[in-house]
């Protein structure tokens, strides 16, 4: 595993939460829209997690243009790893977002509640909670051998 993605799960697992059974859920988000910490937004700018530019974002990341699959556009650039967490959770504390803590208790209810606002994708949810098992040993500080087919 890269050790920007250890650093990352390490920080990760001491980061206070309101809802930490959300933690593992998050990461595996975080592993999909990374590549597993692969894509160039996560190594050159600590952005894990996709996450676009906007300006409630200023506190915790600045922008910076990025070409994605879908083509350039701003994005968010995180200063650190801390920086990165901080500005997830207050990226969902925006409006399109408004009402996921009536879904936070479960990591299912969690991510098909703002998966289809994260991104318009169909089965991304299913994506995601197919990662929760990887995730969950990530947390756990156990290292996952996965199936040369089950790589991405």
């Amino acid at each position: 595993m890269d050790d920007a993605l250890t650093r990352l799960i390490t920080t990760y697992r001491g980061y206070p939460l309101p809802h930490p059974a959300l933690r593992a859920v998050t990461l595996a988000q975080w592993l999909l829209e990374s590549g597993r910490g692969t894509s160039a937004l996560a190594r050159e700018h600590r952005n894990y997690a996709g996450l676009k530019w906007r300006a409630e974002m200023a506190p915790f990341a600045s922008g910076v243009t990025y070409a994605a699959h879908d083509g350039a556009d701003a994005y968010c650039r995180f200063p650190s790893l801390a920086a990165f967490i901080a500005g997830y959770w207050a990226f969902l504390g925006r409006a399109p977002y408004a009402g996921w803590q009536d879904h936070a208790g479960s990591a299912e209810a969690f991510i098909r509640f703002v998966g289809p606002i994260y991104t318009p994708a169909p089965g991304y949810a299913d994506k995601v909670l197919a990662l929760l098992p990887e995730a969950t040993a990530l947390l756990g500080g156990r290292a996952i051998r996965r199936p040369t087919s089950a790589r991405s």
